[in-house]
């Protein structure tokens, strides 16, 4: 399997209107992986 991902995600977040659900997350996925 390759070290290198095939999708990377950096420095993203939701927010509903003025609450913020997330802040900041980094994401990687990597060929063959499932993502639920």
């Amino acid at each position: 399997m390759s070290a290198t991902p095939i999708l990377s995600l950096r420095g993203i977040g939701k927010a509903y209107g003025p609450v913020v659900a997330v802040r900041e997350v980094d994401l990687d996925i990597f060929a063959g992986e499932v993502v639920a």
